[in-house]
Formats: C-alpha cells, structure tokens, sequence
C-alpha cells in the first residue's frame, strides 16, 4: 500500500500499537518545557494535518507530539474494527511512553476529545491538562434509541449501501466541507 507523505514537516517514528499495527507518531522535542499531544478526530480523512497550525506554533517554545491515530494518516490503515475503548487504550499507551518527567498537556479534537477523556477515565492516562477543541456528543439531537440504532445498521450493511455512503464522504469536497467546520477562516490547500 502507498505510505502517505508527512502531513508535518517534522520528525517522525512508528511506534508498535497494541495489535498487528503501527502507529506514526510526529513530533518535535527540541524545545524544552511540559510536552503537548494533539489528537486529530476521527471522520472521513483525519490525520495530525488537522492540527498543523498549533504544531507548528507551539514547537517552538515546547516539545509536541501529534500521533496519526490507528486506521488513519501514516498508521497502518488496515487495523479491524477500532471500537471507542481501543483507542482510548492506544492514546493511553501513548501518553506513557512519552519519555518526560511531566505529565503532558493534551488538546484533541472533536471525536477525538471522547478518546482522550476515556484515556483518562478508563485507563488511567495520567495528563496535566485537556483541552477539547469542538468536541462530539453534546449535539441538541437525542441519540437514536437502540432499536433504531440496528435498524439503520441493517440498511447501510445492505448490499454495501455503507461502503459507497462512505466512499461519498471522502470525495474531496465532502472533505473540506468537514474541514471547514474545524478552521475559522479558509481551509490551508494542503488538506
């Protein structure tokens, strides 16, 4: 499969995940201070190119790391079904491993905030700070009840009505409609 170029010019390193994977990690440690983590969100075509603008002001005064989460950006693309838990347990082992004395700041974004907060909650990720950045789940609609929940499962699992819905997600002006929801201003070409 193609390896996709380095969203952020920066240094950069696979980490093994958990399962059959790996994860790329970006980051700049020259700075010194309490390192910051971004967390990209999940949607059509995420990656840690969606918080390049802060990667790039904030290495400048403090080490940053930017993972592109399983499934996504520079990791192995293929990795299975990734439930909610699976990546607070990834983001989790990330934080971890950072090697600093700190607990470091983290700022995520969107679907990628409920990530990091299970991270906290459920596996004991040990930060300094959370910063969520749009995050999901406090829309005003209700959340579909259960039943509701499987009959449209069985509808977009029909005849691959799913795949093709999600093929139609990642055009490209599907994506910068996404994108533009999470830029104030223009959205920068390179997405």
């Amino acid at each position: 499969m193609h390896q996709l170029d380095q969203a952020i010019d920066s240094d950069g390193e696979f980490v093994d995940g958990t399962g059959n994977y790996q994860i790329y990690c970006y980051f700049d440690r020259e700075s010194q201070g309490r390192p910051l983590v971004l967390i990209h969100s999940i949607n059509a075509a995420p990656s840690a190119i969606e918080l390049k603008p802060l990667f790039q002001h904030f290495r400048l005064s403090r080490p940053v790391v930017a993972p592109d989460l399983p499934g996504f950006g520079r990791s192995t693309r293929s990795v299975g079904q990734f439930t909610p838990s699976d990546f607070a347990r990834e983001i989790s082992i990330l934080l971890e491993q950072m090697n600093s004395d700190e607990a470091p700041d983290v700022v995520a974004l969107s679907l990628g905030c409920e990530f990091v907060a299970r991270a906290i909650v459920e596996a004991g990720a040990r930060v300094r700070s959370l910063t969520l950045i749009s995050p999901s789940g406090f829309s005003a609609r209700p959340v579909p009840a259960p039943a509701t929940q499987k009959r449209l499962k069985r509808v977009f699992d029909f005849a691959g009505l799913g795949r093709n819905a999600f093929k139609l997600l990642r055009l490209e002006r599907s994506i910068r409609y996404f994108y533009g929801m999470n830029f104030s201003g223009f959205v920068p070409n390179e997405l």
